[in-house]
C-alpha cells in the first residue's frame, strides 16, 4: 500500500522510518530524466536526513555506513529541491519502498529488503573497531577499548539521524 508523506510530516516521517529501518538491507535506484537508472547498495543503510535553507526544505541526503572511525556514516547521495515522498508497506505495515520525487523529474526509489538486522549493526562496530586497531598500527591489547568506543561512536551516528 502507497502513502504520500505530506511535506509538513518530512522530519517526523525520516526520523520515525530511520528508527525502523537503519541496517536493513537497501538498493538505491535514480532515474534522472533523459539518462539510464543507476542502482547502488547502500548497506549498512543508516537514514535519511533533510537539508533545509532556512526554513525550507532544500533536500535529502541518503546515508550509509563506513568503516572510517572518523566518520562512520557519510551522505550516499543528496536529492535537491525534493517535492514528493511516499512510502510503500507490504501486508504486515513494514516499509518496503520508499519513493522520493524531485521538482526537475529526478525520481529515486529505495528498496528495503528483510527486516532490521542486529548482526549487521554488530558486523559494523566490529568492522570499525578493527579500522580503530589498524590506525594504531596493529599494536595489541586495546580490543575491547577499541570496541567500546567503535560502539559509540555507531550509536552516535545511528541517534544523529532519530533527532
Amino acid at each position: 500500500m502507497d502513502k504520500e508523506i505530506r511535506k509538513t510530516n518530512w522530519s517526523t516521517f525520516c526520523k520515525k522510518f530511520n528508527g525502523d529501518n537503519q541496517y536493513r538491507y537497501t538498493q538505491l535506484s535514480l532515474k534522472r530524466r533523459g539518462e539510464n537508472t543507476t542502482t547502488m547498495e547502500m548497506t549498512p543503510f543508516m537514514g535519511i536526513a533533510l537539508s533545509k535553507s532556512g526554513r525550507q526544505i532544500s533536500g535529502i541526503r541518503f546515508f550509509a555506513g563506513r568503516w572510517d572511525p572518523d566518520k562512520v556514516m557519510e551522505p550516499v547521495i543528496t536529492l535537491n529541491n525534493p517535492s514528493e515522498m511516499w512510502v510503500t508497506q507490504d501486508e504486515n505495515g513494514s516499509d518496503c519502498r520508499l519513493h522520493i520525487r524531485t521538482q526537475d523529474g529526478t525520481e529515486a526509489k529505495l528498496e528495503l529488503f528483510g527486516q532490521r538486522e542486529t548482526a549487521m549493526a554488530r558486523n559494523f562496530v566490529e568492522k570499525v573497531a578493527y579500522a580503530m586497531y589498524e590506525n594504531r598500527g596493529h599494536t595489541p591489547g586495546n580490543d575491547w577499548n577499541d570496541w567500546f568506543e567503535a560502539e559509540n561512536k555507531v550509536k552516535e551516528a545511528e541517534a544523529q539521524l532519530k533527532r
